[in-house]
């Protein structure tokens, strides 16, 4: 029994890395109040520029909606630089990217497939949601 409690436990390694969540990112979004921003369209937009604007005809998109509690995924995401975007619920033709407290666009990078946890983010604009 004792010599097979070594690959018993390679077999369990080896089956609960192939559980973990890769390629994805995910988090919570709120509003500046702390309630949650639910049935919120997301884009994650691949991009290397610094302004947080996406060029749609050559870029890698990902399209997800929060969840009524705020929280959001994306699935599947190649390695590289992205920026979020979210669409104002009055305005379903514009994109305008979540920023942080300093007011620059919040920029996220997937190396290696890693999940990316982006834990709680606020949603801060003049939009109405």
């Amino acid at each position: 029994m004792r010599k097979l409690l070594p690959f018993f436990l390679i077999f369990i390694a080896v089956f609960l890395a192939g559980c973990a969540k890769e390629k994805e990112v995910f988090g919570t979004l709120v509003q500046v109040n702390g309630d949650p921003a639910a049935e919120i369209k997301l884009t994650l937009c691949l991009n290397n520029k610094a302004d947080g604007t996406c060029d749609f005809k050559h870029n890698i998109l990902f399209e997800t909606k929060t969840a009524k509690n705020g929280t959001f995924k994306f699935e599947n995401v190649p390695d590289g630089k992205y920026y979020i975007l979210f669409t104002p619920p009055d305005s379903p033709a514009y994109l305008e990217p979540l920023r942080d407290n300093a007011g620059d666009p919040i920029a996220i990078e997937m190396v290696g497939g890693k999940p990316v946890d982006l834990k709680k983010l606020v949603i801060r604009t003049s939009w109405m949601i």
